[in-house]
């Protein structure tokens, strides 16, 4: 995964003598991507182009259509080609295949042209765009992204995006001046870009294909554009399979993983609860929740695995736990924030969550005699970086390195988009989960998975992006079986448990 900056510095290394052929050769990978949907030759096609290298995609794609039989193809020229540009190149060639184009100018004729299930083709805007800038050109696109979405909800449109969503930053997946294109299929070239998973890519996107991967030399130079800045990973599950724990034929309770679990402050107890499940179905042999309200017998109720233990015993057991997680439901008051001081002085691993980033802020500065995981929310991410969400959720990557900087942890931000920063400065992402996801407690499932992978052995970053992914694909498989609405954070815990052991849903 690169950033814009990354993306150009590969660009620049196949745009030697002829940047139209590199032209011809991103506009035919995602073609032959295109061609996979089996769309009807006679259905009909509208290309929207601006007046890029994006737009030059654009013209290269209808002319592909044009010469493999489609009958019904037109382009709306939204902003005229700059002079002596690869692009005027592709619409010379686009027009003596026989096509036609229309110009924007007249928004009323371009809406009446588009029929009842019309298949767009979004080649406007490429990478790099930041800001809706005053010009007439800048409106005419802006009209032109809100035609296609208006358009694509009455007359149910196929939208599909070349590169980029026009109008989403493609460093950040925000919509820029609060509108992109609502594409139902993303080609992206080369590799995905940092903006086709984070921030609110997934209402954008769609599905994102990373296409034009078949150049000399691809992969070195693609992992050097990578190590040019920071330096991103597209991790999923089937990557973390040989990092999952293993157990011996020959093991017991006691050396399956140890894990102390504190927090559930009177009314709060729940989320205990849910990560105390969450640690129990992700593998770890003995876990014990000290809950601060000291309701024990909810956790004997729930399930009688669990071992309880009261604060008069927190020395102890921090001394004999593998791994700790501080936070879930801990509160606010003076005795959580004396019980917070006291486990982050612990040499086993650790997550902090919840309300324990709420105490490590107050702190000012803490130094930790191990690598702790902290797993803030976009609001909690907020406060640990004194700014507020709306920025957060502008730079995810940003503020998660900062984070892992400042604290010396690994921190993974959570969002429909999580990210995981290490204090090396590497980024990982994922795209997993969805949206039945956002719902109370998942938060707590996910610090409980982590805590009982960090309890079986795993180093922190491992246990991280595992237990994110093991969450993430959790909620999707629960998805599939019931859809998102209305799903709970216990419909996760059977998923878990199989996710651990190899087993991956069915798609």
């Amino acid at each position: 995964m690169l950033d814009c900056a990354q993306i150009r510095a590969v660009e620049n290394i196949y745009h030697t003598d002829s940047g139209y052929a590199l032209m011809q050769y991103a506009a035919d990978s995602i073609y032959q991507k295109i061609r996979e949907l089996r769309l009807a030759n006679d259905r009909q096609v509208v290309v929207f182009v601006g007046s890029g290298n994006n737009g030059g995609d654009g013209y290269e794609i209808a002319a592909a259509m044009l010469k493999d039989g489609f009958s019904d193809v037109s382009v709306i020229r939204v902003v005229p080609q700059k002079a002596g540009i690869d692009a005027v190149h592709a619409r010379d060639n686009y027009l003596g295949c026989g096509g036609h184009e229309t110009d924007f100018d007249n928004q009323e004729l371009v809406d009446g042209m588009i029929r009842d299930n019309a298949v767009i083709v979004d080649s406007m805007l490429g990478i790099g765009i930041t800001a809706v800038g005053s010009s007439q050109n800048s409106q005419k696109i802006s009209n032109a992204v809100r035609l296609i979405n208006r358009l694509k909800s009455e007359r149910k449109l196929l939208v599909l995006s070349v590169d980029i969503p026009s109008l989403l930053n493609a460093d950040n997946g925000m919509p820029v001046g609060g509108e992109a294109v609502k594409a139902d299929y993303t080609y992206t070239v080369f590799t995905f870009k940092t903006g086709t998973i984070t921030g609110r890519a997934r209402d954008f996107c769609g599905k994102v294909f990373a296409v034009g991967n078949t150049l000399p030399d691809f992969e070195s130079n693609i992992v050097a554009a990578r190590r040019s800045g920071t330096e991103k990973h597209l991790v999923a599950y089937d990557d973390i399979r040989p990092w999952l724990p293993l157990r011996s034929k020959c093991a017991h309770k006691g050396n399956s993983g140890r894990v102390l679990l504190v927090g559930g402050s009177s009314g709060m107890t729940g989320a205990l609860i849910l990560s105390s499940l969450a640690a129990l179905r992700t593998g770890a042999g003995l876990i014990t929740a000290l809950a601060l309200s000291g309701e024990h017998q909810a956790f004997n109720s729930v399930n009688p695995c669990i071992m309880t233990a009261g604060t008069d015993s927190l020395d102890e057991k921090i001394k004999t736990t593998g791994a700790l997680l501080v936070g879930p439901g801990m509160g606010r008051n003076q005795n959580a924030e004396n019980v917070f001081k006291k486990c982050i002085m612990s040499s086993s691993s650790m997550v902090i969550d919840a309300d324990g980033l709420y105490h490590l802020h107050n702190l000012g500065s803490c130094e930790f005699n191990t690598v702790p995981v902290l797993t803030p929310h976009v609001g909690e991410a907020a406060l640990l970086c004194d700014t507020d969400a709306s920025a957060i959720e502008s730079d995810s990557v940003g503020f998660a390195l900062m984070i892992a900087e400042k604290y010396k942890a690994v921190c993974v931000l959570k969002s429909a988009a999580t990210v995981i920063a290490s204090p090396d400065g590497k980024v990982y992402l994922t795209d997993t989960g969805c949206s039945g996801m956002a719902s109370g407690g998942m938060g707590d499932l996910l610090s409980g998975i982590i805590t009982s992978l960090l309890g079986q052995g795993l180093e922190p970053v491992i246990a991280a992006v595992a237990g994110v992914l093991i969450h993430g694909e959790a909620g999707r498989a629960e998805a599939q079986e019931g859809g998102n609405i209305g799903m709970c954070a216990t419909d996760l815990l059977p998923h878990i448990r199989l996710l651990v052991n190899g087993i991956a849903p069915k798609k």
